[in-house]
């Protein structure tokens, strides 16, 4: 993996694995669909998403094929094959049976592409190399598509930026929304790990730069959680990664520098990034995030061993019980779900459906902790944990588990990570 960047062609990779008489035309198209997801994401998270299922399909029939169903061993996924079944169980029990069964068994693709990665797509280390090749290269455009929205009003597509109360700018490049914040922090912590443990001058100058203009762009972004969790991951690469802990200290300096000078031609985005956050983190109960986790412990005291259904907590919450029914008032404690990862599986499938759902997260992290210390010097090992880490890491907001742009770079990450932690990869 360390030597990726230097690999003339990046996708010389895929046309070796296509010439490669050991691998059907079905497993290349499932490798090309992966490695592609990065790209594809961009194109909107419904392309990717039908990647990932068309993965999954392949996955399975190569299984049926080669009748290899070891796979279904691993006890993260005997666990997520229970929590799936769980969640269909108590869908027929909500008042709108078909909304809730159809988001709850739609869920069943997420760990089954992650699994299909782990030990199917993701296995040779070439393909690895191919996903990170992809994987830079969507970031990179999208890094560019925000900086030109920032500067010019609209990216290479004609998307405005949004123009926020403060008087600060939401930053969507071609997500279709003020997203992309959170998207490039969900994906970029690979890229960034792997570049910074660079050795030669050239390409430690690249990964300072490629770091820096990604945080600038989350900065400028406007999402105060991206910039939080961003801010984090750099701690946790601090930590773990002592190759490059006199880099981060320089690019700590640097990033000091480079948001004082965006505040300064940009006032708005102290108040948008800086005093807003702090203000909310001193006063959460009073934030829109604080009235609805108020709103959702409330619906959990009613519901405390099974919860409410998958995609019921809107309908449930705006009963009079639970808060004022006011339209106003709805608007700001009442949404599809409470944007926070564990609270959502918490009112939605109650204490068990949250400990089925704890218990796949501690069997997945099993294997890998018991790997940490032989590939802990693998930097894309490590920023493909920190990825994964961000997004089960319990203080922050989060967006919907069933959600196709939410899930997908998870589970993309989940496994990757299980595939690297593998011995004969």
């Amino acid at each position: 993996m360390r030597g990726f960047l230097r690999t003339p062609h990046p996708f010389r990779p895929f046309m070796s694995l296509a010439m490669d008489a050991r691998y059907s035309r079905a497993q290349c198209a499932a490798c090309l669909l992966t490695t592609l997801i990065p790209v594809f994401y961009l194109l909107g998270s419904a392309v990717a998403h039908g990647a990932a299922i068309l993965v999954v399909i392949l996955f399975l029939s190569h299984s049926a094929q080669t009748k290899n169903w070891t796979w279904l061993r691993e006890p993260w996924l005997k666990t997520a094959l229970l929590l799936w079944a769980y969640i269909a169980v108590r869908a027929l029990f909500t008042p709108h049976i078909a909304g809730s069964l159809g988001r709850g068994a739609s869920w069943l693709v997420y760990p089954l592409f992650a699994m299909a990665c782990s030990r199917w797509t993701l296995r040779e280390e070439s393909m690895q190399r191919l996903l990170m090749a992809c994987l830079m290269l969507a970031l990179m455009f999208l890094m560019f598509d925000c900086l030109l929205q920032y500067l010019t009003g609209s990216d290479l597509f004609g998307a405005a930026s949004i123009l926020t109360a403060e008087g600060a700018r939401r930053l969507t490049g071609p997500l279709g929304g003020p997203k992309a914040g959170i998207v490039l922090t969900w994906f970029a912590f690979p890229a960034v790990a792997l570049l910074l443990s660079r050795s030669g001058s050239r390409d430690r100058a690249r990964g300072f730069v490629f770091t820096l203009v990604f945080l600038a762009v989350v900065f400028l972004s406007g999402e105060r959680m991206a910039l939080l969790l961003a801010l984090f991951g750099f701690l946790l690469l601090f930590l773990l990664m002592p190759s490059a802990r006199e880099l981060l200290l320089l690019f700590g300096a640097a990033g000091a520098v480079a948001a004082a000078l965006l505040v300064y031609s940009n006032p708005a985005l102290l108040e948008r990034q800086i005093a807003s956050t702090a203000s909310s983190v001193g006063k959460v109960e009073a934030t829109s995030y604080g009235q609805i986790w108020g709103s959702a412990l409330k619906v959990v005291r009613d519901y405390p061993v099974f919860g409410v259904g998958v995609r019921q907590f809107r309908d449930v919450c705006q009963q009079p019980g639970y808060g004022a029914t006011d339209k106003d008032s709805l608007i700001w404690r009442c949404n599809l779900h409470p944007h926070h990862l564990y609270l959502e599986w918490l009112v939605e499938t109650g204490a068990v459906g949250l400990m089925l759902f704890l218990a796949m997260i501690f069997f997945l992290l099993k294997p890998v902790a018991q790997h940490y210390r032989r590939l802990k010097g693998d930097p894309v090992f490590l920023g493909v944990l920190i990825a994964v880490i961000l997004r089960i890491w319990p203080l922050s907001t989060a967006v919907s588990s069933f959600v196709p742009w939410s899930a997908i770079p998870l589970w993309l990450m989940t496994g990757w990570l299980l595939a690297l932690k593998k011995e004969d990869n």
